[in-house]
């Protein structure tokens, strides 16, 4: 369980990096606060926020969220406390905080009652917190002054676990009544991210940020979070910077990709199940839908399938039911009639795709083992297709030619060629990453042919 071991964690190491604080006596007295991660120091920006989060999140330690960026921004603390700052040498509680202990636990809306039904914690320990609860800003410092609180390290690590659960469950009902979709649908960083806002509870509904969460308009949201006039403004950026990473790994709601897929015979059939893990581990963790990333995917040996549409599919679970049931086909490489099959009739309004002009990718995905029947013709549909306006990932795969795949990518930066189909799987984050990041309304205004000839690579760009 991720709670044991994240309590096995604090145990462990615990002793070895404790540190005192205090707020003049007042805001801490004699508090001891740790934390098992090791976090950079990072950079400070213009606001003087240390941005350590500018990567991403770095582990996830958890199925739900990441414990670490929540640790990060509250800190475990085996004392009572009041959010405060220094204000002519006094203790100025902030925004009316209340009485906190553990991992950020307030206890300005709890009761000896809640204590034990929302958070779990034994009757003798809610009894123990009970003066404090109810007690907020010059009121919970005053108090806290002439009666110091003390926790055990079981006691603060028990009753942070209770909270982490009670919050998360009221964030998820809290996001399927007032978003109408599932709190779950999301990826890992954004439910960080809003776990992280509804935790310290500056999430409210209705409000600008909410009304972004509920429409998953997750840009606007990045740019509303790093308004350096936001109370906790250095949090709110890191919330905002671990959402803007997640965008660039495909949760990104303005492209339009399509996989065009190699069934020849020369695959396997070992093979070409690999070929559809790599397509429902891509699709998996990808929001799809109108407002989303939308997903087609063409078939190809000698003849051409398409029964996925850009509009076809609107939730994973539906798509990946789609992938488990395919039969591959089993003939010959026409490779240049697929490729013009999606850009005559897949990358249309009509098939759902969207207007590049709006800031909408378009990307084309094309999956093969071998060459084509005919290069040339395949390298012709391929320069139509990025004529078009579409970019193209080529990935190739055992003997593909490298010279092909260049033709069809029409850049060596849009080349894949992992060695086998297990390979594929393994550069799935890479093909993902680069495939998502792709901005909208490409533009290709050059012929780019590759030929080997008698050991040379040439290669002829023709400007139009």
């Amino acid at each position: 369980m991720v709670v044991q071991f994240f309590y096995f964690l604090l145990v462990s190491v615990f002793s070895e990096t404790n540190r005192w604080n205090q707020c003049n006596g007042q805001y801490f007295t004699n508090c001891l606060e740790y934390s098992p991660y090791v976090y950079p120091e990072g950079q400070k920006d213009s606001e003087k926020c240390v941005r350590s989060w500018t990567g991403g999140l770095k582990n996830q330690d958890s199925t739900l969220f990441s414990h670490e960026f929540i640790y990060y921004h509250e800190v475990l603390c085996l004392c009572g406390y009041v959010p405060a700052k220094i204000s002519n040498d006094e203790c100025v509680p902030i925004e009316n905080s209340s009485t906190t202990v553990g991992i950020g636990v307030d206890l300005g809306n709890m009761n000896s009652e809640t204590l034990v039904s929302d958070y779990g914690v034994s009757k003798e320990f809610s009894q123990q917190l009970s003066p404090y609860c109810g007690l907020s800003g010059t009121d919970a410092i005053k108090y806290l002054q002439n009666n110091p609180l003390t926790l055990t390290l079981d006691q603060a690590t028990r009753i942070s676990e209770g909270a982490f659960n009670s919050k998360y469950n009221y964030t998820a009902n809290l996001i399927e009544k007032k978003c109408s979709y599932s709190f779950q649908e999301l990826s890992y960083a954004q439910r960080t991210a809003i776990f992280s806002m509804v935790y310290q509870g500056a999430l409210k509904f209705p409000s600008t940020a909410s009304g972004h969460i509920c429409n998953k308009d997750w840009k606007s949201l990045i740019n509303y979070l790093r308004d350096p006039n936001k109370s906790y403004k250095c949090r709110r950026r890191d919330e905002s910077d671990i959402i803007a990473v997640d965008l660039q790994s495909c949760t990104n709601p303005y492209s339009d990709i399509c996989f065009i897929v190699d069934e020849s015979g020369s695959i396997s059939g070992s093979d070409y199940n690999l070929s559809k893990t790599f397509l429902k581990d891509f699709i998996s963790g990808t929001m799809i839908g109108i407002k989303e990333t939308q997903f087609a995917i063409v078939r190809f040996s000698s003849p051409t399938i398409c029964e996925v549409y850009f509009n076809t599919y609107t939730e994973n679970d539906k798509l990946i039911d789609y992938i488990n049931s395919i039969i591959k086909i089993d003939e010959s490489t026409n490779t240049n009639y697929a490729i013009d099959y999606a850009r005559e009739y897949v990358f249309k309004n009509s098939s759902g795709a969207r207007d590049p002009e709006l800031g909408y990718g378009r990307v084309a995905i094309v999956i093969t083992d071998g060459n084509s029947n005919v290069p040339n013709l395949t390298a012709d549909a391929a320069l139509r297709l990025r004529n078009a306006g579409i970019t193209i990932y080529a990935i190739g795969v055992g003997s593909a030619t490298y010279s092909e795949l260049l033709n069809i990518a029409g850049t060596s930066n849009n080349v894949f060629t992992p060695q086998t189909y297990q390979d594929l799987i393994n550069i799935l984050i890479n093909v993902k990453k680069t495939a998502c990041s792709t901005p909208g309304q490409s533009t290709v205004n050059s012929e780019i042919k590759v030929q080997l000839t008698e050991g040379w690579l040439i290669i002829v760009i023709l400007n139009h």
